[in-house]
């Protein structure tokens, strides 16, 4: 009963979705092809794809309405917000002079630290970004791997003196210096990586590498981004198909025949990803590609840049010279 009560849910929503599908392409006028929808997620307004077919193409309830999502780690970027509608080259310098500063920042000023977390939460409200559903949930998925990466500083040597922590209202003094140090990487890591996630949920990666091209970095390192942004996912598709296959031939045996197995699956991988590479760019560059990236607008340092620009360094200058 369950289970029939589970696929009556299934088909009901199912035949919601067509309804509000054949809706949509009713009742809004849009043309035949591709465009821009939006919509409210969590009070956040995203934009997806959205495709609706020629009059003369087959109108069939799936074709009638389709739509593709941004990636997972895009969710939000497309949304609008202050941050989201300045220019990338303005995020990218800002938030990466923002992780130098947190760097740099000696480990002793405790509390300047808890003031850098107070401006990052400024930040993500801004950019209505949730802060811990998105941000927090993703910046801990990372921590584990920083942790293992660092553990062993713990165990280093101690210092010839003890090393304290400010906490602006008292000092807390640790006879540890290893674990001093690690303390140091794992904070330090993790406001950075705050920050890095706030870059790329505000920033479209296409914006992204056109920010990058404009900034005169390498060519070489914007045409391998943009080759990893628009491959990857063919790639785990590629992988999630020879799972398939391995798994219809009835794939068992010991873990040594398991290795053997595997191992000739990447080495399958690497070479059709390596042809498929080689077609891919042999067909751009027979459409005429020279390596950058082209785009219908050409973006341009506005009034908006400035005046944001001037604020977010005048608060980082004063939390950096800030004094109890």
């Amino acid at each position: 009963m369950r289970e029939e009560h589970d696929a009556l849910d299934n088909n009901d929503q199912h035949m919601e979705h067509e309804t509000n599908a054949a809706e949509h392409a009713a009742h809004e006028n849009h043309d035949a092809g591709i465009h821009l929808h939006e919509h409210q997620h969590d009070g956040i307004t995203h934009k997806h794809v959205h495709y609706h077919p020629a009059p003369h193409e087959p109108q069939e309830p799936e074709t009638v309405h389709g739509h593709t999502h941004t990636y997972a780690f895009e969710l939000y970027a497309y949304a609008d917000s202050i941050l989201h509608r300045l220019d990338a080259r303005t995020k990218m310098i800002a938030f990466i002079v923002f992780i130098l500063a947190i760097v740099m920042t000696p480990m002793a000023s405790t509390w300047r630290f808890g003031l850098f977390l107070t401006f990052i939460i400024v930040l993500y409200r801004l950019s209505r970004v949730p802060f811990i559903k998105f941000g927090l949930k993703r910046s801990l998925v990372v921590e584990p791997v920083v942790i293992i990466a660092t553990l062993f500083l713990a165990f280093m040597p101690n210092k010839p003196h003890p090393a304290a922590y400010d906490l602006g209202f008292t000092t807390l003094a640790i006879s540890n210096g290893g674990f001093y140090i690690f303390v140091n990487a794992i904070i330090k890591s993790w406001l950075s990586v705050l920050v890095a996630i706030l870059l790329y949920s505000t920033t479209p990666f296409p914006k992204f590498i056109k920010g990058l091209e404009l900034m005169r970095m390498p060519q070489i390192l914007t045409m391998l981004f943009s080759f990893l942004y628009r491959f990857m996912w063919v790639l785990t598709d590629e992988i999630k198909r020879m799972m398939r296959a391995r798994d219809a031939r009835a794939f068992g045996g010991g873990r040594l025949w398991h290795v053997h197995i595997i191992g000739q699956m990447v080495g399958s991988l690497f070479i059709r990803s390596y042809e498929r590479a080689e077609r891919i760019y042999a067909a751009m560059a027979a459409r005429g590609y020279d390596g950058t990236i082209k785009s219908f607008d050409t973006p341009a340092l506005t009034v908006r840049d400035a005046a944001f620009s001037l604020f977010f360094f005048t608060a980082l200058f004063a939390i950096l010279i800030w004094r109890f």
